[in-house]
């Protein structure tokens, strides 16, 4: 379980397995109802993060990313095939492979993702138990995430029409402080984190759509959603903010690299001074 774990779910830039997997894998092993789904969650949005920001390196579950990006290409049947294994998505990937023409490839999603319209994303799926969902808490828009590598925030109210609920305008709350990283070692106060989740709001059956199958939003969304700005906000992880944030870490970079720069020519200097002095 180490083994899978470190390779597959949480993979390190090294190539190596990070001890600290042992503990998970003890916890999983002794509680009553185990569960490192909301782990999984946590490390894939912290990695996708960081991508959108610059970074070159998916630190994360490559396959559970594609199969998420696969699903929503896939229309599913409608009525359920009654076999033994008519639930098991697993076991029928290949034969829905063949049913579909998935883009392969970087370059070939890249292309798909540039042209596909609304029409062709399934956003919600007709098995999935959506009748009580977790929405938010009671004091602030969003939960929070405790994963391996750090602490991420969580909006479902950004993505309602997944959970077959009517897509309204979500709140402008700053999530930006509770995005934490937690390198070996760190300790934190996951105080507040329980606190949020204890008072957690939930979304019920009579809040859902009639159509299911269909996406539903509320007037000024799609406004909202091509440009916060319209609205007067710029929500956390919107375009323009990842935009400002990638400039500004690139500044970051050549700032350091001259300071380098300019201490390497200082110790030249400085040398050159010293021979001077000598002869």
């Amino acid at each position: 379980m180490v083994a899978f774990l470190g390779l597959i779910v949480f993979p390190k830039r090294d190539k190596h397995i990070d001890i600290r997997l042992a503990g998970v894998v003890k916890a999983l092993a002794t509680m009553e109802s185990p569960t490192i789904i909301l782990m999984i969650l946590a490390d894939m949005f912290r990695a996708l993060t960081k991508c959108i920001n610059g970074e070159m390196y998916f630190e994360g579950c490559n396959i559970l990313l594609q199969i998420w990006f696969l699903e929503h290409l896939y229309h599913h049947d409608r009525a359920p095939r009654f076999t033994p294994d008519w639930c098991n998505y697993v076991s029928s990937h290949k034969e829905r492979k063949t049913k579909i023409n998935f883009p392969k490839g970087i370059i070939a999603c890249e292309e798909k993702l540039s042209v596909i319209t609304s029409d062709e994303i399934v956003w919600n799926y007709y098995w999935f138990p959506a009748k009580d969902v977790i929405c938010m808490s009671s004091g602030i828009s969003f939960l929070v995430l405790i994963g391996f590598r750090g602490v991420q925030p969580y909006a479902p109210l950004r993505v309602m029409r997944q959970l077959t609920r009517v897509q309204e305008i979500p709140p402008n709350d700053d999530i930006s402080r509770f995005v934490i990283d937690t390198p070996p070692g760190f300790a934190f106060d996951n105080t507040d984190i329980l606190k949020i989740w204890f008072e957690s709001i939930i979304s019920e059956l009579s809040e859902m759509v009639v159509e299911q199958d269909k996406r539903k939003v509320v007037l000024g969304y799609l406004s909202w959603f091509r440009d916060p700005t319209t609205l007067g906000d710029i929500p956390e992880g919107s375009s323009r903010k990842r935009k400002d944030q990638h400039i500004i870490r690139q500044l970051e970079k050549e700032l350091e690299k001259a300071k380098t720069t300019i201490a390497r020519q200082e110790v030249q200097v400085q040398r050159g001074r010293n021979i001077q002095l000598e002869l």
